[in-house]
């Protein structure tokens, strides 16, 4: 008999499948939003892993690039596999009264800058629902996105685009997954940020092909 093999890709499917979001525990006072502590994360993640006995594990570190912009990285390990995610940068800074929010270097500027980066790159990785959107109204399209929709809606649809809805339906089916699961682990499994159709769409037709081939691989 074939030994079992553990790859992200497959024990991250598990993973969300057995995961249940964390509730929001801590209060943001500057928008008056909640938010999911880096405690309720860790907490949320190792409970999914350990009862179900999941074969994952991970990890954070920080590197610091060539301009001195230090950054969090998750590390994914299983038995068979390793993938490293560069997260978010990690920003010292504190509210400063009438000033808006502004650089400071202190040890407790630092630590929640780290704090931060941490858990929003693990909220990202692990596709946790960790705060209510307070750029929610950024996020509207602007007039010249909506032209340019507009415009691609009048090109010849692509045959690529068709062949990823068909591969994605049936993935979703066969694994009994939904739709944002799918795309997490997609993400995950190609170490790309295709979080949706449309960021699907945007590809150059060779990446397209690329990521079709490796979810062909992944219905066989």
């Amino acid at each position: 008999m074939a030994e079992e093999k553990h790859n992200v890709f497959t024990e991250m499917l598990a993973f969300r499948k057995a995961f249940d979001q964390p509730k929001k525990d801590g209060k943001n006072p500057q928008f008056q939003s909640d938010y999911v502590t880096l405690d309720a994360i860790y907490t949320a993640i190792d409970k999914a892993i350990k009862e179900n006995d999941i074969q994952l594990t991970y990890t954070q570190y920080t590197e610091t690039n060539e301009q001195g912009m230090e950054y969090i990285f998750t590390e994914i390990m299983t038995t068979d596999e390793t993938k490293v995610y560069r997260g978010s940068a990690i920003i010292s800074a504190r509210q400063v009264r009438g000033q808006g929010w502004q650089t400071a270097l202190d040890p407790q500027a630092n630590g929640s800058g780290q704090t931060y980066a941490r858990r929003y790159s693990l909220a990202m990785v692990f596709g946790i629902a960790s705060e209510i959107d307070d750029d929610g109204n950024l996020a509207q399209p602007k007039d010249a996105d909506v032209e340019e929709a507009h415009q691609q809606n009048k090109k010849p649809s692509n045959p690529l685009n068709s062949k990823f809805g068909v591969l994605k339906n049936k993935i979703v089916n066969n694994l009994n997954i939904d739709e944002q699961t799918f795309f997490n682990q997609m993400s995950t499994g190609l170490n790309m940020p295709i979080h949706d159709f449309y960021a699907f769409a945007k590809l150059d037709d060779q990446t397209k092909q690329n990521v079709l081939n490796w979810l062909g691989g992944q219905v066989k």
